[in-house]
């Protein structure tokens, strides 16, 4: 019996479920990979649950700012939120952090026309299967 070169493949970086690309990717599977080569600010966050970082990049929408996902949980960052004194609309910093988000959804929010309504029509809905927090 031949021996073989067995190595581990480790998952998307970013996403933790494909495979890494075949071409220098930083370990992004090349879902990931092409969509954050379209986009450009991103912001890395520290989820003490997952005890790992996570990168979050601007979405195309009007409503969510940036976005991530990692292993079953989202992360968001809307885009306006009202002012202290609520009388303007200012740019959100606050990240919310949702549970039992599955990779096929996080596809299907990346490719979506529209990702606030995408959002709100299924995690949003279902508050009782997709707990939230908020990550400070």
């Amino acid at each position: 019996m031949a021996e073989t070169d067995y190595r581990p493949t480790l998952p998307c970086a970013l996403c933790g479920e494909g495979e890494p690309s075949p071409i220098p990717s930083s370990g992004l599977c090349d879902f990931c990979r092409m969509r954050l080569l379209r986009e450009g600010e991103f912001k890395v966050v520290l989820d003490k649950e997952l005890g790992r970082l996570v990168l979050l990049a601007p979405v195309d929408s009007k409503n969510i700012r940036r976005a991530g996902w990692h292993s079953g949980v989202l992360f968001l960052q809307f885009g306006l939120e009202p002012s202290a004194d609520g009388r303007a609309l200012v740019r959100g910093d606050e990240i919310f952090r949702y549970s039992n988000v599955d990779r096929a959804w996080w596809v299907a929010f990346l490719t979506s026309e529209s990702k606030g309504r995408f959002f709100h029509q299924t995690v949003r809905a279902d508050a009782a299967k997709h707990p939230f927090t908020k990550i400070p």
